[in-house]
């Protein structure tokens, strides 16, 4: 009674010699967006590890990267891009409209959404719907002239900012 609809990634599994060289560029690129704290690097390397190794399970939590402009935040999902094609990449630039408006088919089959230029008041407006798209283990997509229907949530969250308190954080849990 399951329709699966994954299609495969844009890269495939090849025998291909270890290149440290790629691999120090984009750990130095995490570092960089961290603002080298090991704490930090390490939870969002383990975060984007755990996309590779278990795409259909959702961590349940967001990555919120506030930085100044220019910095590469939107490199850090160009080349997540490039690995598992941009059809399982979902960005968007006004999440009132895309995400959380009358339709967001842009949503369906997704493994990463990328929140641009989240500012206070759109975060804080939209914190519940944030936190049900974060957390829920279904998505309900609304295409115009369609029927509602529903698809099991894959997301990962990526919410970049270069405003301050993009979003409304809850420090009781």
């Amino acid at each position: 009674e399951i329709f699966n609809l994954f299609q495969g990634f844009k890269l495939q599994p090849e025998p291909v010699e270890y290149n440290q060289e790629a691999v120090d560029i984009y750990i130095n690129h995490i570092k960089y967006i961290t603002n080298n704290d090991k704490i930090t690097g390490e939870y969002l390397l383990n975060y984007i590890s755990h996309l590779f190794q278990n795409p259909q399970d959702k961590p349940n939590v967001a990555i919120v990267i506030k930085s100044i402009p220019g910095c590469g935040k939107d490199l850090l999902i160009d080349i997540l891009s490039g690995i598992f094609g941009a059809k399982y990449i979902a960005r968007s630039g006004d999440i009132n409209e895309q995400i959380f408006g009358s339709f967001n088919p842009m949503l369906r089959n997704k493994l990463i959404l990328q929140c641009n230029e989240v500012d206070s008041r759109d975060g804080y407006k939209n914190k519940d719907k944030l936190k049900h798209l974060i957390t829920a283990d279904t998505i309900q997509i609304n295409d115009k002239h369609c029927k509602l229907s529903s698809y099991k949530n894959c997301l990962r969250v990526f919410i970049f900012s270069n405003n301050d308190n993009p979003i409304y954080v809850n420090c009781d849990s």
